[in-house]
């Protein structure tokens, strides 16, 4: 353990990278404590400016911001409270806390796709291993050709079949296709 600590810390960009999965997954924990505000429901007016535009453009109305990105009077007005950091939706619901919650999501399904890979690529390499012969070269001609394939457009192809999925899903055929 204290040969991987000190690898860690001898390492810039593990470190930056461990420090941004850590910040991700304090974000999914605690997003009900992060965001005032539920991310399905409308706490606002539609399209209300995030609350660092509106104040610059009350402070200074004949700004940069006043000018370029707060152009809709009547929206500046509505967002007088401020209260969505980074404005509204066209349903009125908060994006700040549409991110935060989407942070949950995002995390479930890219280590569900991991562990998925770890545990398909393990069973596929020891069934060649242990059956081989017509097996193995079975297993390998269906690696190479998933090699070969494009994983975009196979993504694509197996999402238009799919329809609507969840999280679940969709770490299942980031697994299968990976």
């Amino acid at each position: 353990m204290k040969t991987f600590i000190k690898l860690l810390t001898g390492n810039l960009k593990a470190l930056t990278g461990l420090c941004i999965l850590a910040l991700f997954l304090f974000v999914a924990v605690f997003a009900p404590v992060i965001t005032k505000h539920a991310p399905d429901k409308g706490t606002g007016y539609p399209h209300e400016y995030p609350a660092f535009v509106v104040k610059a453009a009350k402070n200074n109305p004949d700004g940069w911001i006043a000018k370029n990105l707060a152009t809709n009077k009547r929206t500046l007005m509505m967002s007088r409270n401020a209260d969505h950091v980074l404005g509204t939706s066209r349903m009125g619901r908060d994006i700040w806390s549409q991110v935060v919650y989407g942070a949950r999501t995002s995390l479930f399904v890219g280590f569900g796709a991991g562990i998925l890979v770890c545990f398909l690529a393990t069973f596929i390499g020891v069934s060649a291993g242990y059956f081989g012969g017509k097996v193995d070269e079975i297993l390998t001609a269906a690696m190479n050709i998933m090699l070969v394939v494009p994983q975009l457009p196979l993504l694509f192809i197996i999402a238009a079949f799919i329809g609507q999925a969840g999280p679940p899903t969709i770490a299942v055929v980031i697994a299968i296709t990976s």
